[in-house]
């Protein structure tokens, strides 16, 4: 049960990213960043840039909730340079995106690169090296 929260929160950020993602290229396609009126609006960057904001910050916790991230990303950005005739206005913000991403991921490049030479931190008490021994006990019982 410990390993399926995880997952479960991998699934819906996601597809909460994937969601910013296609309202942040439909935008930028159809050219509707107009601002929110004028007593309700905070700053004009914002305004123009929300959903690629919510995409950027959706996809940082998602590289940080787990690895399998990095393969979500990746097919996205694959999905916008193969269509980069038809996003051309997005591949400016695809861009400052990734930059973003890549800066708030480098604090964790240490951790990934102890772990993928030296493992996880975690004590994994209840599994045994396996051993002919340990199979011949296991399928005697």
């Amino acid at each position: 049960s410990q390993e399926a929260r995880s997952y479960s929160f991998l699934v819906f950020i996601t597809l909460l990213g994937i969601y910013f993602f296609i309202k942040a290229l439909n935008e930028n396609m159809s050219g509707n960043c107009v601002p929110v009126s004028e007593h309700t609006r905070k700053s004009p960057i914002f305004d123009e840039n929300k959903y690629w904001v919510a995409y950027t910050a959706s996809r940082i916790v998602l590289l940080y909730t787990h690895y399998l991230g990095f393969f979500i990303l990746a097919f996205e950005y694959l999905f916008v340079s193969i269509f980069w005739k038809r996003y051309k206005m997005a591949l400016k913000k695809a861009f400052y995106s990734g930059l973003a991403m890549a800066a708030s991921y480098s604090v964790w490049i240490p951790t990934f690169i102890n772990q993928a030479f030296y493992g996880t931190t975690y004590s994994y008490s209840y599994l045994y090296k396996p051993t002919i021994k340990l199979l011949i006990e296991m399928l005697c019982r």
